[in-house]
């Protein structure tokens, strides 16, 4: 398979005249294909940026075979940012399904990781007696990372993991519904789509 074609390389979080360098080093890679070379050449012009300097890579989901170049300072990204439930969603790639011999529904509160993994759970509204399988199985979902101007950062919302009887328990068949966003968090960064703390 051909290397995906570099469609733009973003620079976010360093000082402007190091933003600048990187740019003018960089803009001539823009629609060349995205070698095992050419990544090493973009990320020697990065590491002169400055320690600690990521690339992150981005497919371009409007454009197929295209990818974004990102060059940040993770410390300037935040590290976990408020998303209603009904956006984050629209990321989740891979869930379990979940069982139970009673239609019921567990609000789950879920902290999710820059590669899509979820870190953490705990169930905060539902039946009690299917709370630890609610977890569990929110836990196994996975989600295509979050990205806030091209930079993965975690992710602290509420979903709704429910549970759907059929004709034998051992089949029921799994849904996921926006639920409520939460009410108190830490973080105090928001996006478009996203839901701030007192929101």
């Amino acid at each position: 398979m051909d290397p995906a074609v570099i469609g733009e390389i973003l620079v976010r979080g360093l000082p402007q005249d190091a933003e600048d360098r990187l740019r003018l080093a960089l803009r001539r890679h823009v629609g060349e294909r995205l070698t095992e070379e050419r990544f090493t050449e973009i990320r020697n012009v990065a590491a002169d940026a400055g320690e600690g300097v990521r690339i992150q890579i981005n497919p371009d989901r409007r454009k197929n075979r295209l990818v974004s170049v990102v060059i940040f300072d993770p410390e300037s990204a935040p590290k976990r940012i408020a998303v209603a439930a009904e956006d984050q969603r629209l990321l989740l790639r891979c869930h379990m399904k979940p069982r139970a011999e009673q239609p019921a529904t567990v609000q789950v509160e879920v902290i999710i990781g820059r590669n899509g993994a979820v870190l953490a759970a705990r169930a905060v509204d539902g039946p009690e007696h299917l709370a630890e399988a609610a977890i569990a199985t929110a836990s196994r979902w996975l989600y295509r990372p979050r990205l806030l101007n091209g930079i993965p950062v975690e992710v602290q919302t509420t979903v709704e993991v429910r549970f759907v009887r059929s004709k034998n328990s051992r089949k029921a068949k799994p849904a996921i519904r926006s639920a409520k966003p939460l009410q108190a968090l830490s973080a105090s960064h928001s996006v478009p789509g996203t839901v701030s703390p007192g929101s």
